[in-house]
């Protein structure tokens, strides 16, 4: 088995190209020699940086599913600290003991509804952006879990040797991609949720 290198165009011009990298396997059935691609490493270049990257994006991809869910619990009960304010506001002024069924709420309404004040709206936004990247999250994590399988089943069945410096390698490349990408995105939620967790 060896490594093939396939150049793509990104938004249908070549100029911003783009490679990927197929795991291929020559074999010979009742003439000439065939080429089949047995497994799709992505950017990976060789087999030991998939190896030492797949584990640390799939164990990423789970942390910031938690991190999500994390933060859609805060934002609920910012809701409901400011619906108890209004509640108990509102019963001080019509004399009655706060209803406490007023400020219980299991997910926050749609950011489109008129009523809700801009600070509301942005919650909501962020409530309901944060409730769609879980599944995204968890969904990418379970890929790249299971393509890692994948490979490894393969690296066993074909006898492929592999460097061990190489994988702990990838490892560490992948873990510096993920350093920069928190950096250059880790500001998003700091006006609302505070500094970002390193």
């Amino acid at each position: 088995m060896f490594v093939r290198v396939k150049r793509y165009a990104t938004s249908g011009k070549w100029r911003d190209s783009g490679v990927r990298y197929y795991l291929v396997d020559n074999q010979r059935t009742a003439g000439p020699v065939r080429q089949r691609v047995v497994f799709d490493l992505g950017r990976y270049p060789t087999v030991e940086a998939a190896l030492g990257a797949l584990p640390v994006e799939a164990a990423e991809a789970r942390s910031q599913a938690e991190d999500c869910r994390r933060r859609i619990a805060e934002l609920l009960e910012q809701e409901r600290q400011t619906l108890r304010q209004q509640e108990e506001q509102q019963a001080q002024h019509d004399g009655r003991d706060p209803d406490p069924r007023r400020w219980e709420v299991s997910e926050l309404p749609k950011p489109r509804r008129a009523a809700l004040s801009k600070a509301s709206q942005f919650r909501c936004r962020c409530y309901w952006t944060l409730r769609k990247l879980v599944p995204l999250y968890e969904g990418r994590a379970a890929t790249q879990e299971a393509d890692l399988a994948r490979l490894r089943q393969l690296v066993a069945e074909s006898g492929l040797k592999i460097d061990e410096a190489a994988v702990a390698q990838g490892g560490h490349a992948a873990l510096a991609d993920i350093a920069g990408q928190k950096a250059r995105t880790g500001h998003i939620f700091a006006g609302l949720f505070g500094p970002q967790e390193s």
